[in-house]
Parts: structure tokens; C-alpha cells; sequence
């Protein structure tokens, strides 16, 4: 939770940002709102972000979404099957705010 608001904070400098902190909260609010970008974690509650990317990519509402994942795991199985998924990329935590900012940037423009 306190790595969910330092990343709030900082990416709310530039961008509107909704941090949610359960895949069943998030699932919930994309129900209803079509973000123009989704960071995950590959550990959450509940579902792994693999089982949310894999629920997001379901979804057509969502299909021109950006989603990439923000980690924190060193887990080499855990990284490899965050990008055989085919997110925009994955950015480890350990990367720092300046590498959140650039692929934030890189994908939003």
C-alpha cells in the first residue's frame, strides 16, 4: 500500500490517476471507466496480475487500453510470464521513478 500512494503521488503530478489496490476493485471500476493507461503488479490480492491482464484483455471495451506491469518481484519465472503476456512492457520497481516516468511518458505521449 505505501509503494501504491509514493506512485499516486508522483504520477499524479502529471496525470489524472485512480490507485486502486485490489484486483477485485479494479475489475469493479473497469466495469465502468475505460482508462487510457492500467499499471500492475504482478503480486495483488485476490488474482496475480497475469489473471487481471488476462481479464483485461477480455474485455473489447478496454482493447485500446495500455496496460504494463510496475513490480517489484526479481522472480525470473514470475518476469518471464509478465512479458510473454505482451504488455507495453514491465518496469521493475528496483528502475526507479525516473523509469515509471519514462514508459508512462513513451506510452502516453
Amino acid at each position: 500500500l505505501e509503494s501504491l500512494l509514493l506512485y499516486k503521488s508522483l504520477l499524479q503530478q502529471e496525470y489524472n490517476v485512480m490507485a486502486l489496490n485490489s484486483s477485485k476493485t479494479a475489475m469493479a471500476y473497469l466495469q465502468k471507466y475505460v482508462p487510457d493507461l492500467i499499471i500492475l503488479d504482478y503480486h495483488m490480492p485476490l488474482y496475480n496480475g497475469k489473471a487481471i491482464y488476462q481479464m483485461i484483455s477480455k474485455m473489447d471495451r478496454l482493447k485500446n487500453t495500455a496496460v504494463f506491469f510496475l513490480t517489484g518481484t526479481t522472480d525470473n519465472e514470475e518476469l518471464l510470464e509478465c512479458a510473454t503476456l505482451l504488455p507495453q512492457g514491465v518496469v521493475l520497481k528496483s528502475a526507479g521513478k525516473d523509469a515509471l516516468m519514462e514508459k508512462v511518458k513513451n506510452i502516453l505521449g
